[in-house]
């Protein structure tokens, strides 16, 4: 397939099960799965480049994530922390 002029095909794997859930937000959003993860990289690039301007550099969030990870609170590890219902009923 060919794409569309000035549109650039990027690949990139992901585990299906992240896929299953782009999947699911994109169908209810009405928006092509290729669509949502472009926005979300754009996105992404906007926080990016507040922090940046906010001066949090890059190597500075790298450290930021592994000290999340020694802590066990990065969500790829403990994804029960993506569930605002469980988070809200561990506080109680």
């Amino acid at each position: 397939m060919a794409c569309p002029e000035g549109v650039v095909r990027v690949v990139a794997y992901m585990d299906e099960e992240l896929v299953q859930q782009i999947d699911k937000i994109s169908e209810e959003a009405g928006i092509s799965r290729s669509r949502l993860v472009a926005a979300c990289i754009e996105g992404g690039l906007e926080d990016l480049r507040f922090l940046r301007f906010i001066g949090l550099a890059p190597r500075r969030l790298a450290r930021v994530g592994t000290a999340l990870d020694k802590l066990g609170l990065m969500p790829s590890k403990n994804k029960h922390l993506d569930n605002p219902v469980i988070r809200r009923k561990e506080r109680e």
